[in-house]
C-alpha cells in the first residue's frame, strides 16, 4: 500500500490520529466500567427524553473517570505513550469535553420493551436446567446497570470509536447458557443487534455453526424466506438441553435439523453451493474467538457459491487490525514508529503479518477521502479477507 506524501496527506493523517487516540481512550474508559459492573442508581426515567437521562448517567457514572484519565495522561506521559500524545494536541479542558462527548454519544438508553417484546422472548420460556457442565437458567440486569452493546454503524463524527454501551429503563430478565461456570452465551443487546445483518439476509437453505440458545436459528425459521436451518454444534450437553427444553417451543421446529459435528471438520467436507447462506458463530467474544474467525475464514474460501458471515467480524477489524492500520499510516507519512495496546504474544505475530500485508498490497491512496474511507469498517473487514486469503496461515 503506498500513501503520497505532502501537506494534505499530514493534515489528513494527524486528524485520524487525533480521533483514533481520542476513541481509544473513551473506549477504554467506557468498557472498563461495563466490565466492573457499573451501576447508576436512582436515574430518572419518569417524562424525560433519553437524552437527558443519558447524560444524567454519563455525568454520575464517568466525569470522575474522565478527570483521572485526563491527569494520568498528563502526569506519566512516557509510560502511557502514544496514548498521552493527545495531550499536546488538546488542553485539558478541552480534553475532557471530548471524551464527554464521544462516552455520551455512545451510551445509549434502551426501553425493556427492546427485550420483552422480542419473538425469541415472547415464544421461549426458560427454565433452570443443567447437563454435566452446561447450565441453563435465567439472569437479570437492573435499570441504570451499564451493560456492552453492539452498533455495527459508522459514525461519521468518528470511524474510530467502536465501544458502546447502554442501560435499560427498566428491570429485564434475560436467558444464559453457562459452562464451568463461565459465561458462555447469553441473550442480551449486544447478541441481539450484531445478528440482525446476518438475519435480514438469511434466505433458502441456511447453515449455522455453533448452537448456543438457539436465537439465530429461531430468527431465521421464523422467516418465510427461509426453508431450513441447519445446526452444527460439537458439545452433546448443549444439544440434548437444546432438544429437551428450548427446540419443542420453536413455532418452526420442521425446518430445524441438527448436525454434531466440529464445524472445521465439516466444513471440510460441505459442497460448494449446498447451502444459500452460512453464519459462523462458534466462539464467545472478541479475545477468545480472534484466531476462531481467522481459521474458519480460512477453511471456507472454498465455499464460493454460499454467502458467508461471520458474528462480530466487524469487532475483529475495528479492535485488532484498524488500530494497525493506524500503526502504517503514522509510520509512512510521519515515520513515527507509535506503540500500541499490549495484546497476547499470538494477536500481535497476527497483527505484524496484517501490517506485513500493508505493505505489499498494491494499491495507491493520493486523496484524504481514500485515506479516510480506508478505515471505515467495512474496508477494513474487507482488508482482513484479503490478509486472510494470502498470508494468514
Amino acid at each position: 500500500m503506498k500513501l503520497v506524501k505532502g501537506p494534505e496527506a499530514e493534515r489528513v493523517t494527524g486528524g485520524l490520529w487525533r480521533q483514533f487516540l481520542i476513541s481509544e481512550i473513551a473506549g477504554e474508559i467506557m468498557l472498563g466500567e461495563v466490565q466492573d459492573h457499573l451501576y447508576v442508581e436512582d436515574l430518572d426515567f419518569k417524562g424525560r427524553s433519553k437524552d437527558k437521562v443519558v447524560r444524567d448517567a454519563v455525568e454520575t457514572g464517568f466525569l470522575d473517570l474522565i478527570d483521572d484519565a485526563t491527569e494520568r495522561l498528563s502526569f506519566y506521559k512516557k509510560e502511557l505513550e502514544p496514548y498521552s500524545d493527545i495531550t499536546e494536541l488538546l488542553s485539558e479542558k478541552e480534553l475532557k469535553r471530548a471524551l464527554f462527548h464521544m462516552i455520551s454519544g455512545h451510551t445509549h438508553c434502551f426501553s425493556s420493551s427492546v427485550i420483552t417484546d422480542n419473538p425469541y422472548y415472547q415464544c421461549i420460556k426458560i427454565p433452570t436446567v443443567e447437563k454435566d457442565h452446561i447450565l441453563l437458567t435465567m439472569n437479570d440486569y437492573l435499570p441504570g446497570e451499564f451493560i456492552q452493546t453492539y452498533h455495527d454503524k459508522q459514525h461519521s463524527d468518528n470511524v474510530f470509536m467502536h465501544a458502546e454501551a447502554g442501560f435499560f429503563d427498566d428491570k429485564v430478565n434475560f436467558p444464559v447458557l453457562l459452562e464451568n461456570g463461565e459465561v458462555w452465551m447469553s441473550l442480551v443487546m449486544s447478541e441481539i443487534e450484531s445478528m440482525e445483518e446476518p438475519l435480514r439476509l438469511a434466505r433458502g437453505k441456511v447453515i449455522t455453526y455453533g448452537l448456543g440458545l438457539g436465537y439465530y436459528a429461531f430468527m431465521a425459521a421464523q422467516k418465510e424466506t427461509v426453508d431450513s436451518v441447519t445446526i452444527v454444534e460439537m458439545n452433546p450437553s448443549i444439544i440434548k438441553i437444546f432438544n429437551d427444553v428450548l427446540l419443542p417451543q420453536f413455532p418452526h421446529k420442521e425446518k430445524i435439523h441438527i448436525v454434531q459435528a466440529d464445524a472445521f471438520d465439516y466444513a471440510d467436507h460441505q459442497a460448494d453451493g449446498e447451502y444459500d447462506i452460512a453464519f459462523g458463530d462458534f466462539w464467545s467474544g472478541v479475545e477468545e474467538g480472534l484466531e476462531f474467525y481467522l481459521k474458519f475464514l480460512k477453511k471456507t474460501e472454498r465455499i464460493r457459491k454460499t454467502r458467508f458471515d461471520y458474528w462480530i467480524e466487524s469487532c475483529f477489524a475495528e479492535y485488532y487490525f484498524r488500530p494497525v492500520l493506524m500503526h502504517f499510516f503514522m509510520r509512512e507519512i510521519f515515520g513515527r514508529d507509535e506503540a500500541l495496546w499490549e495484546n497476547q504474544h499470538r494477536i500481535k505475530q497476527i497483527q505484524k503479518q496484517f501490517e506485513k500485508f500493508l505493505y505489499d498490497k498494491e494499491i495507491e491512496l493520493n486523496s484524504a477521502k481514500q485515506f479516510e474511507d480506508i478505515f471505515k469498517t467495512p474496508n477494513v473487514v474487507q482488508l482482513v479477507r484479503e490478509f486472510v486469503m494470502h498470508y494468514y496461515r
